[in-house]
């Protein structure tokens, strides 16, 4: 009777125990069940916060303000927010500057806290649980290299940008702003071909170019046909005299080879190397083999196709700089080679050709007006990897063919028959401080970038 008596309540105290532990269980689920739903609405409200965020930066003349890092970025255009969750996000600021040539990047670095809305009245209690996040947006003032603008049109429009946007059939997939404005830039075509073809001083004249090609001394125009400005070892650039039938890139990825065919006068002459290494083939067969090559192509005149042959116009590492008096005529996809056993990011990042076409004292030769003309004459998608400049018009001239433009563009006019999607890489042709092709005194938006959204405790918040 004893041992029943003792087993009845060992088992009724085993019950009571395992109830609360179940109490305890049950209250724990709960608490985190709480805990995330809270969380994860205190998540949305953020990521709606940051959306809308982003959206005011990209939306606001930031050319208005002499210092947009302290006129704009603060608490009296960005106040603390409430949402209809009973949580409040707040946001500071804090800005570094860094100095480019000819530019200046300004870093704005902004932090976000959201936590749940406290007062006397709150009930039930709120939430102990905070977000912090960090958002940096870089803005760029002075003389801006035109290839860091995804589009940039210099026209006079009465409509809105993104009117004309749609009206021209340009999709924005670049995630930064598209200016159609006619500010004020600086196109240097003079100074550009002075550096490539290493003409000293202040004046170029026909005297100075025949001494660089190691032509005969004479005020009169170098011969028409190919030319090498060759000093020290170095390839500065080929310097074409004359209209070009057609220029075609090619790769022999095997041997690492860029190729670029120049037909003029029904003559092809063709040009082989590796980009960063000392070695340089060409219809000059008196040169050595290692010589370096710094990708510059001078045309005086017009380059009436430029085509890709085989299944890539570029090697991954090519920076081939086209200078063009005239008018350049693209008939044909232009795409890089991926390696992708030996992927360099930092190349994938920028553009292998950056086509210019402009006039200057000297170089003037070709059609009376500067542009750039797409006719592949054929339907569907192509793909232009190239930044390109134009003191004039930009045409895409196939109706109902889809353009994907990754680098950029910057023209005077456009004309599209078709449509353009815009995905923006940016040209190496400021690098070494050589900004020719610029803004005069411009302020834009360059990057958003999201760098983190955590969950921070009470204690470490």
């Amino acid at each position: 009777m004893i041992i029943s008596l003792t087993s009845i309540v060992f088992i009724s105290l085993l019950g009571i125990s395992l109830l609360f532990h179940c109490i305890t269980h049950i209250r724990v689920v709960k608490a985190r069940n709480t805990k995330m739903k809270e969380t994860d609405v205190l998540y949305q409200d953020m990521i709606y916060y940051l959306h809308h965020f982003r959206e005011r930066i990209f939306q606001e003349r930031i050319q208005d303000f002499y210092q947009p890092e302290i006129e704009f970025f603060n608490n009296t255009y960005f106040q603390d927010q409430s949402t209809h969750n009973r949580n409040v996000i707040a946001i500071s600021f804090k800005f570094v500057e860094f100095l480019k040539t000819g530019y200046k990047k300004t870093r704005v670095i902004s932090a976000l806290h959201a936590h749940a809305l406290v007062n006397a009245s709150s009930y039930p209690p709120p939430h102990p649980y905070h977000l912090k996040a960090e958002v940096t947006v870089d803005i760029l003032s002075g003389k801006i290299p035109l290839t860091f603008f995804p589009l940039l049109v210099k026209k006079n429009i009465e409509i809105p940008t993104e009117t004309f946007l749609k009206e021209n059939q340009i999709i924005n997939k670049s995630r930064k702003n598209l200016v159609v404005d006619n500010i004020e830039t600086e196109l240097n075509f003079s100074g550009f071909l002075m550096d490539a073809l290493k003409i000293t001083g202040t004046v170029m004249n026909w005297r100075a170019v025949r001494e660089q090609l190691g032509l005969e001394s004479s005020d009169d125009p170098i011969p028409e046909g190919p030319h090498l400005v060759v000093e020290n070892g170095i390839v500065e650039s080929v310097v074409i005299q004359g209209d070009v039938q057609q220029m075609v890139f090619f790769t022999d990825s095997q041997n690492l080879l860029q190729k670029i065919r120049i037909i003029q006068n029904s003559i092809p002459h063709e040009i082989h190397y590796r980009p960063g290494e000392n070695y340089f083939l060409c219809w000059n067969h008196s040169l050595e083999e290692n010589l370096y090559f710094r990708e510059k192509i001078l045309v005086n005149g017009d380059v009436c196709s430029i085509e890709q042959e085989g299944n890539a116009a570029f090697l991954e590492n090519s920076d081939i700089q086209l200078f063009v008096s005239g008018k350049i005529i693209i008939r044909s996809k232009l795409e890089r080679e991926i390696d992708v056993q030996h992927l360099d990011f930092k190349n994938m990042k920028r553009t292998n050709l950056t086509a210019t076409a402009g006039k200057s004292q000297l170089f003037n030769s070709g059609s009376a007006q500067n542009e750039i003309i797409v006719d592949t004459e054929t339907t569907g998608k192509k793909e232009l990897q190239v930044s390109m400049i134009t003191a004039g018009k930009f045409t895409n001239k196939n109706p109902g063919a889809e353009l994907k433009l990754t680098g950029s563009l910057y023209c005077t006019d456009l004309e599209n028959h078709g449509t353009i999607e815009i995905n923006h890489m940016q040209s190496s042709l400021a690098k070494n401080g050589s900004n020719y092709f610029s803004t005069v005194d411009f302020k834009t938006i360059d990057q958003f970038l999201l760098h983190f959204i955590e969950e921070v405790s009470d204690e470490n918040k």
